[in-house]
């Protein structure tokens, strides 16, 4: 029909199909440390770089496993306020005082 749009034409002009498919890839090969929801968390953070990125969790398991791939981990209740700052900057949104 003139003026319908074939979805499958348009998605295929992007390459979210593939990065998709690697970030569940890398999260399927995560799952044997994480659960589901914090292997897809770390799938995309590796995604972005571990050098480029701090994770933020108070959960022990997700926390041991992203130290233990080289990541820096803070944990948001138990981590000192000294911590928390790197290269002279917090690295945690905190509120207004």
């Amino acid at each position: 029909m003139p003026g319908q749009v074939n979805p499958d034409a348009y998605l295929g002009r992007f390459a979210i199909g593939t990065q998709v498919d690697a970030l569940f890839d890398e999260a399927a090969r995560l799952r044997q440390m994480l659960r589901a929801s914090d292997a897809l968390h770390v799938a995309f953070a590796l995604q972005l770089g571990v050098d480029e990125t701090t994770i933020v969790t108070h959960d022990e398991e997700m926390a041991a496993a992203c130290a233990a791939l080289g990541f820096d981990v803070i944990d948001p209740v138990s981590d000192d306020q000294a911590r928390l700052t790197k290269h002279g900057r917090s690295e945690v949104a905190r509120p207004p005082s």
